[in-house]
């Protein structure tokens, strides 16, 4: 797809992406219990996932 150096002539640049979405792991009701139950309200002292910037991943040469 690309050769050392610079893209081909005829390729464009890749796009930047914005980063996937994090999967589902597990709810409070998953918490409730278990041998740990002092996790669930730490857990909900978190901030929630936020939005991230879309990045655009290149090797960097220095």
């Amino acid at each position: 797809r690309r050769r050392l150096g610079e893209p081909l002539p005829h390729q464009l640049a890749d796009r930047p992406r914005a980063h996937p979405a994090p999967p589902e792991l597990s709810t409070t009701k998953d918490a409730q219990g278990s041998e740990y139950p002092v996790l669930d309200p730490v857990s909900r002292a978190c901030p929630r996932v936020q939005g991230r910037l879309p990045t655009c991943y290149s090797p960097v040469r220095h």
